[in-house]
């Protein structure tokens, strides 16, 4: 039961990373219409599996390289957090955030 629930959490994490990883594609990267065609689901599918690649390079490789990668990924969150607090970078500036449920933005 706990495989199953597992395998259903990965793929359901997969999914939503590729959504997301497209929905941003298609507002930050100007021109950007699709990878394949003129479908999502397709590309979906593209990036899904190039996902769950780099996962099993990642499973295989063992615990001592989710390690490093999950260290490497925290320095890199920790550098940018000290450089945009000595810069006085305002982040959430450009974030936007639904505040109301009318349509006066």
């Amino acid at each position: 039961m706990l495989t199953l629930a597992n395998s259903m959490g990965v793929a359901m994490e997969t999914i939503g990373f590729c959504e997301s990883f497209l929905d941003m594609l298609l507002r930050y990267v100007f021109g950007f219409t699709s990878i394949l065609s003129a479908g999502r689901t397709n590309d979906l599918r593209l990036l899904g599996v190039i996902c769950l690649i780099l996962l099993l390079v990642l499973a295989i490789g063992g615990m001592d390289w989710v390690t490093r990668v999950m260290v490497v990924l925290l320095v890199r969150f920790l550098l940018f957090k000290i450089v945009s607090f000595k810069l006085k970078l305002d982040i959430e500036k450009n974030h936007y955030f639904f505040t109301s449920t009318e349509d006066d933005f």
